[in-house]
């Protein structure tokens, strides 16, 4: 079972962990909540060091998020060096369409 943000693509490697079928457990889970206030969207961007979705847009996904961010991040890196993106991530040839 995976649990994540439904506009977010999961990144198995960096929350799964492995559990021995037959076995019963049980986990807690604490969900992550960011809110900020509407009256901060005065303070520049670079200052607040965030961004509100209307502020950033990202060429792999629709929502912003800051997962979203680092991994358009991390896409954008990987297209620069290797002039390819992972499999899941639309080709360039898509994008310009």
């Amino acid at each position: 079972m995976r649990l994540h943000n439904p506009v977010e693509t999961p990144k198995i490697a960096e929350f799964g962990f492995l559990i021995s079928a037959g076995q019963e457990y049980r986990l807690a889970i604490k969900p992550t909540i960011s809110n900020a206030s509407s009256s901060i969207r005065r303070i520049p961007p670079k200052k607040r060091q965030c961004v509100f979705s209307n502020e950033k847009f990202l060429k792999y996904y629709r929502t912003y998020t800051q997962r979203n961010c680092a991994m358009e991040c991390e896409a954008n890196y990987t297209l620069a060096m290797c002039k390819c993106v992972p499999y899941y991530l639309p080709s360039r040839s898509n994008l310009l369409s």
